[in-house]
């Protein structure tokens, strides 16, 4: 068994959930605060673990990927745009920072692309891990 956990740096500090998300959408800014973190979707199969960030208005430039002790750090900044005569701007700068721990993974051969705003990233699983169960006397 591979095991993933999920950090998200800025989530972890307020409740989530429908009735919370209803709130903090009716709250001046505090609906903003919330979306500083990308939706993810994370897969696994026997080969490999596939995970999908949604990031409109970032570029490929704007993120890095990291991976160190068993854990992919997916960071991301969108810095500020040439402002000439600009009538209206709600466009926010943003930045963002999600570790995941993930065990036994070939980082070698793992692959990211980004297309339309949608982060992919594929982590293929070393052969021959396996787990086991350890009695205990």
């Amino acid at each position: 068994m591979n095991t993933l956990l999920l950090n998200n740096r800025m989530s972890s500090l307020l409740p989530s959930g429908g009735f919370w998300d209803d709130i903090y959408d009716s709250m001046l800014d505090w609906g903003s605060l919330r979306t500083l973190s990308p939706r993810m979707k994370v897969t696994e199969d026997e080969k490999q673990f596939v995970l999908s960030a949604e990031l409109p208005g970032f570029t490929s430039e704007d993120v890095d990927l990291s991976y160190e002790n068993s854990i992919l750090t997916l960071e991301a900044e969108r810095k500020e745009e040439k402002k000439e005569n600009v009538v209206f701007d709600e466009r926010r700068l943003a930045s963002f920072s999600r570790e995941f721990l993930i065990e036994n993974v070939d980082v070698d051969k793992a692959e990211a692309k980004m297309k339309n705003g949608i982060l992919s990233i594929v982590l293929p699983k070393i052969k021959g891990a396996k787990s086991t169960k350890i009695k205990i006397s």
